[in-house]
């Protein structure tokens, strides 16, 4: 055999003792970990950027990390090692493991840093287009803000009528033989509840009249001053947000001073059907009737149970006014 012959009888040799490529079963196997690592991460995390927390990533999220992704680096390399590897190079299994497992876990670690940074650069984003459209308008801030000043002494103005009035009522909801001693005094608590009611009823009515006003003169400063479209929808999703909110709160307390006063009027009508059957001593109430205190117990009994969740209510505050602002940083 010549040398020519030998050499090249050499190389062939070496070419069929290497063994197959496997690196693009492995990247495949990469890209698949890190997207159900990433997929998982941002389930844990959520999608809003707001919630990014530098601490939380470095603590607590290595921890919650670690072993899903081991169980993901470790399902993949055994599909991947077991069903194609062995069987071209099993020298590259451990190889392959150690480039997979950290490749996972980083993705995992790093995805909520890229999505934070996204919402970062959107926000930034946001932002600069808000401040320019408002500076188109800057007579609008300051027609905004008239209107919510004049929207707050009103809110101000009838609170400080109705809000006296509640607490002195409120607190002449407990029904006993020392408050009830005869029928003149269950006919002026029985008047004093009711007069409350009617003005709270009226309070209302006060409030959605100026509530009314004021939306005719929000809409009335938009139409003047014809802001982009970024400025009008901002104003107007604000103005609903706030009235949603306003709305439930002042909604929850009022069904449960309703039903408070409701209980306890029912109870007082008791004593005033039962007129001339009952008395009180000071210290006890004595009826003729056993349906009575039965009837008065059930309604005292509700009463005193919505008295104190209604004690308990958080006081009101006056409604938010997001609308007459632009957004922070603007």
């Amino acid at each position: 055999m010549s040398e020519e012959s030998l050499v090249a009888s050499r190389v062939y040799s070496r070419k069929l003792d290497k063994p197959p490529a496997t690196w693009p079963a492995l990247a495949v196997t990469v890209l698949i970990g890190m997207g159900l690592a990433i997929a998982y991460s941002l389930r844990l995390q959520g999608l809003d950027g707001e919630r990014f927390d530098l601490s939380d990533l470095i603590n607590t999220r290595f921890l919650f990390s670690i072993v899903p992704c081991a169980l993901i680096s470790l399902a993949l390399w055994a599909l991947l090692y077991f069903g194609y590897v062995r069987s071209r190079d099993a020298t590259r299994g451990p190889i392959y493991f150690n480039i997979l497992a950290p490749c996972v876990f980083a993705a995992s670690l790093l995805s909520p840093v890229v999505l934070h940074g996204v919402r970062t650069v959107e926000h930034q984003i946001d932002l600069h287009k808000a401040r320019e459209a408002w500076a188109t308008v800057p007579g609008l801030k300051t027609e905004l803000a008239a209107i919510a000043a004049k929207d707050r002494a009103g809110d101000t103005a009838a609170l400080s009528v109705l809000n006296p009035r509640l607490k002195a009522t409120d607190q002449r909801l407990v029904v006993s033989p020392v408050t009830i001693g005869s029928p003149a005094d269950v006919r002026a608590l029985t008047a004093r509840l009711r007069g409350t009611l009617d003005a709270v009823a009226q309070a209302e009515i006060d409030d959605a009249r100026r509530w009314k006003e004021t939306r005719v003169a929000i809409d009335e400063a938009l139409r003047r001053a014809d802001p982009p479209p970024l400025v009008r929808d901002y104003v107007l999703a604000r103005l609903d947000e706030d009235t949603k909110v306003a709305v439930a709160r002042h909604g929850a307390e009022a069904d449960l001073r309703d039903r408070t006063y409701a209980e306890t009027l029912a109870a007082l009508d008791v004593f005033a059907k039962a007129d001339g059957l009952w008395r009180s001593d000071g210290d006890n109430l004595m009826f003729a009737r056993q349906s009575d205190v039965d009837a008065i117990e059930e309604h005292l009994n509700n009463a005193e149970r919505l008295r104190r969740r209604l004690f308990d209510f958080p006081p009101e505050p006056l409604p938010h006014q997001s609308w007459s602002r632009p957004p922070p940083g603007v």
